[in-house]
């Protein structure tokens, strides 16, 4: 899979156009056999219930994720790696290696192959500053967004003042 650069705005505007390019990959990479197989390996047996499927695909990616900073030449980049490129990652070196934009968007794809309602959440946590420093995502169990955030432990609570979505 070639890699592309592509511009964005900075700002909110570039947060947003940022979102639009993850729900995109996430959308695009249904169409991959091998993201198909993986959720379809992880939805069998869950009897259809949603908070199952969530936990199964949250502890799976916890088993295999390695947080690491986008970087090219050794200078900090932000770049977005499709499912798809995770996906051959883990099956080349074991381990699921990226940012919290790059699990989340994995996880998102994951979900909506299996038919989960999710959304890619980002916030701003600090209150002097415009930039939006994290990446996660919320997941729709049939009754309640829950929030499943690969990077942090479970059930940590985010403290935020602004927040961007996009539903997938």
């Amino acid at each position: 899979m070639p890699i592309t650069f592509q511009q964005i705005a900075t700002g909110e505007l570039g947060t947003v156009q940022t979102l639009q390019i993850m729900r995109s990959l996430v959308l695009q990479s249904l169409r991959s056999p091998k993201l198909v197989k993986l959720a379809t390996s992880l939805w069998r047996g869950s009897k259809n219930d949603a908070m199952t499927v969530i936990n199964r695909v949250d502890n799976y990616l916890r088993q295999y994720y390695i947080w690491k900073e986008d970087e090219v030449n050794g200078q900090p980049m932000e770049a977005i790696q499709t499912p798809e490129w995770m996906i051959q990652g883990q099956e080349m070196s074991g381990q699921i290696i990226g940012d919290c934009d790059d699990i989340s968007t994995l996880e998102s794809a994951l979900l909506t192959a299996i038919g989960i309602p999710c959304r890619i959440v980002v916030i701003r946590s600090k209150p002097d500053t415009m930039v939006y420093d994290h990446v996660f995502v919320e997941a729709f169990n049939g009754r309640e967004w829950i929030v499943s955030d690969i990077t942090v432990p479970r059930d940590t609570k985010h403290v935020f003042y602004q927040r961007l979505e996009i539903v997938i």
